[in-house]
């Protein structure tokens, strides 16, 4: 009886302490697990915290000298860039080195890799890594400008019209492509190669290029271009280029802003020689259309009559305000200027200005009997403003009849 007591006590205090010994176990376990849960999380928050740092020290040079070497990336091209803006190649070098070492696929690291091998005096491998580069993509701006640059200089200018060509309609509008484009067009051979870039419905190429062309390019570029690009379909933004057309005019560009509007955006009448109709208050307006001026007091609209577009006015104002204007070029010599329908009750008034190069000098008129206007066009006058203004009261005016007179 005693030995089986004793043995049942012993059994009894085994099973307790075990019960303790495995209550312990999952304590410990418990302790180690949560130790490794936040040391996971530490660890993760520093390592985010490390990639955003590294990702702003590329567009700040102050939180790039903040990231640690182990998570530098986007942080080491801006060190390197800056090395090498301020003249120290050699830091620039390794910096782009260790760059290009991290990350070998992006055109930027080996850009700027080259870019420091050339500016140390390293020009075959500088110029074999900027090849490299040239073949990795399009976003490094540096590398495709050096290789337009090397295509003009080594007298292939297909490969410099389609780094150009790819440039525009990648968005690119800096100024430093636009001078290369001219420079490409104006090489022998250029403006060919850059013809055979040219793909179907190109909006990128037509609207912007032309509007840019038609203010920069030689009239003769411009009239071959533009009938190429528009047999390719491409979108041609008609209202945009309106906006343009005063500042391409007053620039002395009449003849390419003409050229490009024709070929894309003609008004569907013809002018009449020596009759300067009215056209749609709602057509959008070429470089020789009339345009029409808003201004409080004052209302005008269109209506027509017969073969003719009437355009009708009422002013409350007494000042005299311009309702509408247009663009002619006429040839020096003395013209008069006819109105029809003038109602006696309105004072109209018709000012013809010389626009040269946007200075504008008014020609005072010869008055003549009511409705006539004779005007001298000089010699240094290839384009002129004609406008319309009234006073207060009520009127229509019909076309305007131009006639020369004189030398």
């Amino acid at each position: 009886m005693t030995n089986t007591h004793t043995t049942h006590t012993i059994i009894t205090t085994t099973a307790r302490m075990g019960s303790k010994s495995r209550v312990v176990t999952v304590r410990t376990n418990r302790t180690a697990f949560r130790a490794l849960w936040f040391a996971a999380v530490v660890v993760t928050a520093l390592f985010a915290i490390g990639v955003e740092l590294d990702r702003q020290g590329r567009f700040d040079s102050s939180a790039a000298l903040l990231v640690p070497r182990l998570f530098q990336g986007d942080s080491l091209e801006t060190l390197a860039r800056k090395a090498i803006q301020r003249g120290d190649n050699g830091a620039g070098e390794l910096l782009a080195r260790e760059l290009v070492a991290r990350r070998p696929i992006p055109a930027e690291g080996l850009s700027l890799y080259a870019n420091a091998l050339l500016a140390n005096g390293n020009d075959e491998t500088g110029a074999s890594v900027l090849q490299a580069a040239a073949g990795r993509g399009w976003r490094d701006r540096f590398v495709q400008r050096i290789v337009i640059i090397s295509a003009l200089q080594q007298g292939t200018p297909e490969i410099a019209a389609n780094r150009v060509a790819g440039l525009w309609r990648l968005g690119e509008r800096g100024e430093w492509l636009k001078n290369l484009t001219r420079i490409t067009l104006e090489a022998p051979g250029g403006l060919a190669a850059f013809e055979r870039t040219l793909i179907d419905n190109d909006a990128h190429i037509a609207t912007d290029f032309l509007s840019w062309g038609a203010a920069n390019l030689p009239l003769t570029t411009v009239k071959r271009l533009a009938p190429q690009i528009s047999a390719h379909h491409s979108k041609f933004d008609c209202v945009r280029f309106s906006a343009q057309t005063d500042r391409l005019i007053r620039n002395g560009r009449i003849n390419s802003s003409m050229v490009v509007w024709d070929t894309f955006c003609m008004s569907p009448h013809r002018e009449d020689a020596g009759q300067l109709r009215f056209t749609s208050i709602e057509a959008v307006p070429g470089p020789l259309d009339w345009r029409y001026r808003e201004n409080p007091g004052v209302d005008v609209n269109l209506q027509q009559d017969s073969d003719d577009t009437v355009l009708h006015y009422a002013s409350s104002d007494p000042l005299l305000k311009m309702i509408a204007s247009r663009y002619l070029t006429l040839e020096p010599g003395r013209y008069d200027f006819r109105v029809g329908n003038v109602a006696s009750s309105s004072g109209v008034d018709l000012r013809l200005n010389c626009i040269a190069r946007d200075v504008i000098v008014g020609m005072k008129p010869e008055l003549g009997e009511s409705g006539r206007w004779s005007f001298q066009v000089p010699a240094e006058c290839p384009v002129q403003q004609l406008s319309i203004s009234v006073r207060s009261g009520i009127g229509e005016i019909d076309r305007i009849a131009v006639s020369q007179t004189g030398n």
